[in-house]
């Protein structure tokens, strides 16, 4: 989560955590899901609301 709200991009990402780019598109599409937000604005606002980041 912090690199998302870092601002770094799947690929950045992944470069950094050793990932696959596609790996990280699907990590961050499940999480997205659990927590029932459509957008990253949305992602982040409810990271900080659970105290993520």
């Amino acid at each position: 989560m912090k690199y998302i709200a870092d601002g770094c991009r799947n690929f950045e990402i992944a470069k950094i955590l050793k990932l696959n780019q596609k790996t990280v598109s699907t990590y961050k599409k499940r999480i997205m899901v659990k927590l029932e937000v459509k957008n990253h604005i949305d992602l982040f606002q409810q990271a900080r609301n659970l105290d993520v980041l």
